[in-house]
């Protein structure tokens, strides 16, 4: 497509609840997801368990990693209606959204279905049927007492406090993908503990029926939200077979979901290589993890993630071994290789809000200056100047 023109897909009728809801969101970036990596959980002995702790319809939604399409995430975002109270999971009218140029109505069962999260026989069995939607009473404090340390407290407790790093690990893939809320802080929400409580008390979920609300809200609450979700409408386009060769043509894909791999889990110091211990999982403290172990955590809730590790005040514990110096050098190269991938994607995130504030400003009339050239930038990484067109006097 030219600069200015518009996408097909994206032409609603002036003023209509579609044509708002595009102008409110059309300017966000999109997110990326980030899915379990299967290999980093063999490296660490954690197949059988994760596989015991992930029913099949959870390891299918998992396994979703597609590119994300830009036309397509911003017409099914501003389409989407889900009616939260139909009456049966059968309701072929309790979703509507258009995708691909055309319109559609489903039922939740038919979603699950088109996302390939449940086979046809599961949909007519309790695991589909029966699935939990939400969770009631104290299940979620009582599920922390066992799973994390200190008082849970939903907009406030940190991944960092769960005992059991498989834990941290399941949880940093559902707070990147179902439960995603735009850029990730590690706190632990009540949506997180819904589906960390079906997990890990190996009760039923209702993916699909979850998945329908978390399409309602994925643009964000905020102006300054990112969108989530589009791997997940890429599989529904798929689906519905409204993304052929030649639609693909007219689109421009990014964001390919991205794994959380080796240079994420040391970054989020949750595991990390050893020679003669090969890989394992760390404590909170930064040693080894020994299952059954006790485990005082992170009461504080300080985000791993964020902070570089902190001795509290008074404590007397010895330190953890030291390294030797070629597993110090492996980590610092893996640390500064994760910086860089940080970088060159916010990169790319800046590059992208110039380049639509001076589409905005052309279509106003105005032609801004180009950009100057930066003493640095990330390797691989180049900015697209707008050509310097002289204005008439």
């Amino acid at each position: 497509m030219a600069g200015g023109d518009i996408h097909p897909f994206l032409c609603f009728e002036e003023g209509s609840d579609q044509a708002l809801k595009l102008a409110s969101i059309q300017h966000k970036p999109l997110l990326e997801a980030r899915t379990i990596d299967w290999d980093v959980l063999e490296k660490l002995g954690e197949t059988e368990r994760a596989t015991a702790l992930l029913p099949d319809p959870w390891r299918r939604f998992f396994a979703i990693k597609h590119p994300q399409y830009r036309v397509l995430v911003l017409e099914f975002c501003s389409t989407f209606q889900f009616d939260h109270q139909a009456k049966t999971l059968t309701d072929e009218k309790a979703i509507t959204f258009r995708l691909g140029g055309k319109s559609h109505n489903m039922s939740i069962a038919r979603l699950g279905k088109l996302m390939d999260i449940y086979k046809e026989n599961e949909l007519r069995k309790n695991l589909f049927k029966k699935g939990l939607r939400s969770l009631e009473g104290t299940a979620s404090h009582e599920l922390w007492a066992e799973i994390g340390t200190g008082i849970y407290r939903p907009k406030a407790t940190k991944r960092t406090q769960m005992k059991d790093p498989l834990h941290r690990y399941i949880h940093r893939a559902i707070s990147n993908t179902i439960s995603a809320r735009g850029f990730s802080t590690g706190v632990v929400s009540a949506k997180d503990m819904f589906f960390l409580f079906c997990l890990i008390r190996n009760q039923p979920c209702n993916l699909a029926f979850s998945l329908a609300q978390f399409f309602s809200t994925c643009f964000g609450r905020t102006h300054k939200s990112p969108i989530v979700g589009g791997s997940y409408i890429t599989q529904l386009a798929i689906s519905l077979d409204v993304l052929n060769a030649e639609i693909r043509d007219t689109l421009e894909s990014s964001h390919p979901t991205d794994l959380i791999g080796t240079l994420m889990v040391q970054s989020m110091k949750l595991a990390r290589y050893e020679r003669g211990l090969d890989w394992h999982w760390l404590d909170s403290e930064g040693k080894r993890w020994i299952p059954g172990a006790a485990d005082a955590g992170s009461e504080d809730g300080m985000n791993d993630e964020d902070l570089s590790e902190s001795e509290p005040e008074g404590n007397t514990a010895p330190p953890p071994p030291s390294m030797d110096l070629e597993t110090r050098i492996n980590q610092i190269v893996l640390t500064q290789q994760s910086m860089l991938q940080t970088q060159q994607s916010m990169w790319a995130y800046i590059q992208w809000m110039v380049q639509v504030q001076q589409q905005a400003a052309q279509e106003a009339g105005y032609v801004p200056p180009p950009l100057p050239v930066l003493p640095h930038q990330p390797p691989g990484v180049s900015v697209q100047h707008p050509p310097n067109n002289d204005m008439e006097d």
